[in-house]
């Protein structure tokens, strides 16, 4: 698959690293944190057992999302963050293709929709390599 994203979004002009790479390193970075956090614990200081642990129901439906998923939903946040700086010091709305790339991430996230988000930022020079 990678090699399919590299086709369709190619290196800039200065033969930097591709917005493919890009949103690869930010997501390879995200994963290292959800391993930190997902692997952390927490002291239990000043917590008194109240009887038994009550067993959450999970339904398959409602079930956590996998590592993968958070990874990617964290750089998405990460680049609703930095498009939000941007528009607060120009002024600027958001572009209606833009809006669609972000709803299409949202309706099925992977890294293929991710990267035609990165797209637009990485036009507006927010990406840097």
């Amino acid at each position: 698959m990678s090699k399919e994203l590299h086709r369709q979004f190619p290196e800039s002009n200065g033969g930097g690293p591709s917005v493919t790479d890009l949103v690869e390193e930010r997501l390879r970075d995200a994963h290292r944190k959800l391993e930190r956090r997902d692997g952390a614990t927490r002291p239990q200081i000043g917590r008194r057992a109240k009887g038994p642990p009550a067993t959450p129901r999970v339904d398959q439906d409602n079930a956590a999302p996998s590592r993968e998923v958070r990874a990617l939903q964290s750089v998405y946040h990460d680049f609703g963050k930095l498009h939000r700086q941007y528009r607060a010091r120009t002024g600027e709305r958001t572009s209606p293709q833009l809006r669609a790339a972000a709803l299409a991430f949202k309706q099925a996230p992977s890294l293929l929709a991710l990267v035609a988000v990165a797209g637009f930022l990485h036009d507006l020079g927010l990406l840097e390599s």
